[in-house]
């Protein structure tokens, strides 16, 4: 059996990009909302009877206790994620009390002071610099492997109540072009069902629930319906790139690979 240690709180930093300038968009009546990015425009539809602002869809709606919502890490202004350069931004308009800086999983730990803006920038450094937020797992039963140490700067590593915990840090994923998707989540963990033509619905009917119960701390499971909802939603969603600084228009002379184009 393999033994481990792990350094920079005991985390495996996955999806940690480049820090980029936000994005920004807007929607047309019944077309594409359009994002600028750090190399061009790209566009996002969604196939599936929403505009891609639902805000009438839970998608958009607070179904927790501590204000956040899927679309605080799934922005449709970020292509259904978040850059670190527009965090920050979110930062700075709201002195750190934003949805998205909350210490069960916004902060480098949850035992962190949040008691001054200075100190929830502190706080928050991961998610501020990376983009990344905390996902407090413990080594599965099955591992074939120990952690023989931990390094956490943060002070919380296996400090939950079975004493195993680590932290994790990770991008949230775009929760778009998933219908193109064979497992859900960065290490595959909702990937409950394979090998049907239901799995990756069923898988996302159950991650829907999961986030919202761990991201937003709703006490009680949402309700089936809510879950069908979501889920519509987000199987419809579908972004690419249309523009390129340095290429141009990516749709000209003939190229459809980017065109997209709403069915609403």
């Amino acid at each position: 059996m393999e033994h481990i240690k792990l350094g920079v709180a005991g985390a495996a930093l996955i999806g940690a990009a480049l820090m980029i300038p936000p994005a920004r968009g807007d929607q047309d009546d019944d077309g594409p909302f359009k994002a600028k990015n750090e190399s061009g425009v790209a566009h996002t539809i969604n196939v599936g009877g929403f505009p891609v602002v639902a805000s009438d869809n839970p998608f958009f709606l607070d179904l927790g206790t501590n204000g956040r919502r899927c679309v605080t890490c799934h922005q449709p202004g970020n292509n259904m994620s978040v850059s670190a350069a527009s965090i920050s931004d979110r930062f700075e308009a709201s002195d750190g009390k934003d949805p998205i800086f909350r210490l069960n999983d916004g902060a480098n730990s949850p035992l962190a002071d949040v008691s001054t803006r200075e100190a929830r920038r502190d706080a928050y450094s991961m998610l501020l610099t990376k983009g990344v937020i905390r996902v407090g797992l413990s080594a599965p039963a099955n591992a074939e492997f120990t952690i023989a140490e931990v390094v956490d700067p943060y002070g919380y590593s296996g400090r939950n109540d079975n004493g195993d915990e680590l932290s994790l840090f990770r991008r949230p994923l775009p929760s778009t072009n998933i219908a193109f998707l064979s497992t859900i989540m960065w290490d595959g963990r909702e990937t409950l069902q394979k090998g049907s033509p239901g799995a990756i619905h069923f898988d996302l009917a159950h991650q829907s629930n999961s986030a919202t119960q761990g991201h937003a701390q709703a006490p009680s499971p949402i309700d089936d319906a809510t879950r069908e909802l979501i889920v519509a939603y987000e199987l419809g969603l579908f972004t690419a790139q249309v523009s390129d600084a340095g290429a141009g228009d990516l749709r000209k002379d003939g190229a459809t690979a980017s065109r997209l184009r709403s069915s609403r």
